[in-house]
């Protein structure tokens, strides 16, 4: 008995349409329901690869952008610090103006100008100690450029500018500074209730009567005069504390004899500098012991003549990735900043001459806070402002490529006779979707569905719609 095979073709093409047009419907829904062309690499796998580029550039950008912002924040709180430096750096160069005019000043003037003043720099010192942008100290110097010396007593690195090259700095010293003196000669009668009046302070010696203890009294108060004494042979001699060309102090006794009495005035140091620049800087003078190179690189020399030092230095400047891409980085020196490194933290006021040389000081130290403040403000404004606007412009300009046309076929209507009453539109296809129901004379076609009155050529509408 043979066998017989029934086979539905028409059931079986129906039903594998259907499989068909289930998935089409599926990915169909999927797509609306997620707003994206592309949900999986099968639905465009060369799209895919494509747009996730974009995607990751786009999402690169944006963070970016918020790197730009986080920096922008870091260097407003920089230049706030500074901003207060400089208001504390006006007000101690008033206490100097004030302080040199001691044609009207007393000794208790003087002393409260200098008690202000040493207040200006001790807060000087809290905000170069204290300031700090997310747990990072901002003026320690560890964010700028620093240095290091093979010999910190012949010549030790103070601070630097931000066009210093790194790299090692060879110093010899050619002239030592020193500090202005003045020797007693023939000094007689010291006794208790002898007093000695220096730079304008006087000083009382107590009630042992030597000429050691005035010693002691006049170094206990070298805060207030700005000189130390010492004591040999029976003579005094009187030494500034600061460094350089300094006249010698003002001494006056009361109680007690002086034959006669030697100055000496003091000397800046002058070094010579070889390093990672081309020319070599010969005979630079400097103020007192500091000695400031035309790079900005400034160094404290002690050592004596023909003394020698190799300064290291080092750019520790902060890096800020400022683009979405590899390499795209700026940085920004943030040197150290205190009393000492701006040159205001010993200053003395008792006299004139002292007054004068501390408006130099402070003058210098305005000119530094203001070259900072405006090499970040530059920064600021020229690098990290200038790139957010630009990325923002890259971003809109990545998110519009990253866009795709879905196509969508809607049901065009076709007239395929002239203008009638029926059919009052020429035979051409619509552009818009039907709202009105079929009419007679009218036929209604999807894109590409075959037909008899299929039009030459389909129309297809395309709908932009974001990846994203």
């Amino acid at each position: 008995m043979g066998v017989r095979i029934n086979t539905n073709v028409l059931a079986m093409s129906a039903a594998r349409y259907a499989g068909v047009n289930d998935r089409n419907v599926s990915s169909s829904i999927e797509k609306l329901s997620s707003g994206l062309r592309i949900n999986r690499a099968a639905d465009d796998a060369a799209g895919l690869v494509i747009s996730e580029g974009m995607r990751a550039q786009i999402s690169g950008l944006d963070q970016a952008i918020r790197n730009s912002n986080e920096a922008i924040n870091m260097v407003k709180t920089v230049e706030g610090s500074l901003n207060e430096v400089h208001e504390l750096l006006r007000s101690m160069r008033s206490l100097a103006v004030h302080a040199a005019n001691t044609g009207v000043n007393n000794a208790g003037s003087i002393a409260a100008d200098q008690a202000q003043f040493d207040s200006a720099a001790a807060s000087i010192n809290r905000i170069g100690s204290n300031s700090e942008f997310n747990g990072k100290l901002l003026f320690t110097g560890a964010l700028g450029i620093t240095g290091t010396s093979s010999n910190a007593t012949n010549a030790s690195f103070l601070s630097a500018g931000t066009d210093v090259a790194a790299g090692t700095y060879a110093v010899t010293v050619g002239t030592a500074a020193t500090r202005a003196s003045l020797a007693t000669t023939g000094l007689a009668g010291v006794s208790a209730s002898t007093s000695v009046t220096i730079n304008g302070v006087e000083i009382k010696n107590s009630s042992t009567g030597t000429a050691a203890s005035l010693v002691a009294e006049i170094n206990a108060a070298s805060a207030r005069t700005g000189v130390t004494a010492t004591l040999a042979g029976g003579e005094i001699t009187f030494t500034n504390v600061n460094y350089g060309n300094l006249t010698a102090p003002n001494v006056g006794f009361t109680g007690a004899t002086v034959t006669s009495t030697a100055a000496t005035a003091g000397v800046d140091a002058v070094v010579t500098v070889t390093g990672p620049e081309t020319a070599t800087q010969v005979a630079v003078a400097g103020s007192g012991r500091t000695v400031t190179l035309s790079n900005g690189l400034k160094l404290n020399v002690g050592g004596a003549a023909a003394s020698t030092a190799s300064v290291t230095v080092v750019n520790n400047a902060p890096q800020f990735q400022v683009g979405a891409n590899s390499g795209q980085t700026e940085n920004v020196a943030i040197n150290a900043m205190n009393a000492t490194v701006l040159g205001v933290g010993s200053l003395n006021l008792g006299t004139a001459a002292g007054a004068n040389a501390a408006l130099a000081a402070i003058d210098a130290a305005i000119t530094d806070i203001s070259t900072r403040r405006g090499a970040l403000g530059a920064f600021q404004k020229n690098v990290l402002e200038s790139n957010v606007n630009s990325l923002s412009v890259a971003k809109e300009t990545w998110r519009r490529r990253n866009r795709r046309s879905v196509t969508r076929t809607w049901p065009k209507r076709w007239c395929p006779s002239p203008r009638t009453a029926s059919c009052p539109r020429p035979a051409r296809p619509c552009s818009r979707r039907p709202t009105t129901p079929r009419r007679a004379s009218c036929s209604f076609f999807a894109v590409n569905r075959g037909g008899a009155n299929q039009p030459p050529s389909g129309r297809v509408k395309s709908v932009r719609r974001a990846v994203l």
